[in-house]
């Protein structure tokens, strides 16, 4: 343990063990790539020594490792323990706290660092869930890549019962299907094809590439996002963006099922805009509790985007992908269809798209439907004039996000009778599940995008 302490000294500045700054995990980590040291440590002691000291190569390299080890395992109790923050109580909290594990456990597995996932054990331990619903099928599964599963890891089995879906959800949900009910439909464009200025041209059936055609309907689009194969954890993947040590924004690109528009849509337009937000939000916990709460209704205010704009475009083809996306979100509410009317087009085909995941969590599967819709109208603490929160604060959108999603929504309101009417009615909506979708969920609107005429 001596090395391991030593370690956490030189790297986090002398703090508790459970934590290491973001600048030390930047120093330490900066040269990491999925589970080796990165050559920073490895140049040093090789041009110290020279090639007559093979022996302090080695022992550098056992230093650098073990202050690398000591640095995952700090970095990994630090987003466990994070993602059992949650905003809810009883089962749901169990279900939710769960749910949060098994994508730190992801993040573990693609580190391959074995020091992350005993930082991770040490957090299950001490959370001491014993139900933790489907998830803790993807935990344990991803957990038994690094040896034998604990067994103080939670089962599978239903954690209790949950609150129920609230009623203002299901006005929001109606309010969402007629949106999507209104607008205009046409014949889909030959698969694997988008349009242009210049005509049809091929998209490749490849992460990057899907992201790079993206970028044209993400308001805040960014490059420079990191993309890790992810082939070996099929089946095991609900949330492909994730944070590792040194690298804010990362795709785990994990083979999906579905004809190709789907999976482009997926990847550059939804899991784009969550990789946009993350390199913008700094070091806050984005991936958990409130600040995921916050980070999908921003990704599915601008997938809202992206489906007008697609129409516009001609496009409809990912119009048609965007519209199922939003029905599917609406079919995996815990409790479908409530007292939602099964007569129009979006209803319909929500109902194919049960979610077991999401059956536990329901606060959740809300937010991907109210969350949008609020952030667009403008709901919640952000319209009462705060100034724009820290970075990293965890529970707001960097001013950034919402001056260019903003921006875009307002020109698209002024051309769109429908988007007019969605607004409107979710004025109308002053409940529970859309103004209290995060109590904690804070979207700043800074006074220069107040004051701005959009």
């Amino acid at each position: 343990m001596g090395i391991v302490n030593t370690a956490r000294r030189r790297t986090a500045g002398g703090r508790d063990a459970g934590t290491v700054s973001g600048a030390a995990r930047r120093w330490v980590m900066g040269g990491w790539e999925a589970g080796t040291v990165g050559g920073a440590a490895r140049r040093w002691a090789v041009g110290a020594v020279g090639a007559a000291g093979r022996w302090a190569v080695a022992a550098a390299g056992g230093w650098a490792a073990g202050a690398a080890g000591a640095a995952a395992r700090c970095w990994a109790v630090e987003a466990a323990r994070a993602a059992a923050e949650v905003p809810a109580v009883g089962a749901e909290a169990a279900a939710w706290t769960v749910y949060g594990w098994a994508e730190v456990a992801l993040a573990c597995a693609v580190l391959g660092e074995p020091a992350a996932f005993a930082g991770l054990d040490e957090v299950v331990a001490a959370g001491a869930v014993r139900h933790g619903g489907p998830a803790a099928e993807r935990l344990s599964a991803l957990r038994a890549m690094a040896g034998p599963v604990p067994g103080f890891y939670p089962d599978a089995g239903p954690p209790g019962p949950v609150p129920p879906v609230g009623e203002d959800t299901w006005r929001a949900c109606a309010a969402l299907a007629a949106f999507c009910d209104a607008l205009p439909s046409g014949c889909a464009a030959a698969g694997g094809f988008s349009w242009s200025r210049d005509g049809f041209v091929p998209v490749p059936d490849r992460a990057r590439a899907q992201l790079r055609w993206g970028e044209r309907y993400r308001p805040s689009a960014r490059r420079g996002h990191r993309v890790v194969a992810g082939e070996r954890f099929a089946g095991l993947v609900r949330r492909t963006w994730i944070r590792l040590p040194g690298h804010p924004a990362v795709l785990v690109d994990v083979p999906r099922q579905g004809p190709e528009p789907v999976r482009r849509v997926w990847r550059g337009i939804h899991d784009g805009a969550h990789l946009d937000h993350l390199a913008l939000a700094g070091e806050g916990p984005v991936e958990f509790g409130h600040g995921l709460l916050a980070a999908e209704s921003y990704a599915m205010a601008v997938e809202l985007v992206a489906l007008l704009e697609s129409l516009e475009r001609g496009d409809v083809q990912v119009a048609a992908c965007l519209r199922d996306g939003l029905a599917e979100r609406i079919g995996r509410l815990p409790g479908f269809p409530g007292p939602l009317r099964q007569a129009g087009r979006t209803v319909r085909r929500a109902a194919g798209h049960r979610s077991p995941d999401l059956a536990h969590l329901p606060r959740l599967a809300a937010t991907y439907v109210t969350g949008p819709l609020r952030l667009l109208a403008g709901h919640g603490p952000a319209s009462a004039g705060h100034g724009p929160s820290p970075v990293g604060d965890g529970h707001a959108l960097p001013a950034r996000l919402w001056r260019d999603l903003l921006g875009r929504w307002s020109a698209l309101t002024r051309r769109w009778p429908a988007a007019q009417r969605l607004m409107a009615d979710v004025a109308d909506i002053h409940a529970d599940e859309v103004s209290m979708a995060s109590p904690g969920f804070v979207v700043q609107w800074p006074s220069a995008i107040r004051d701005e005429k959009l």
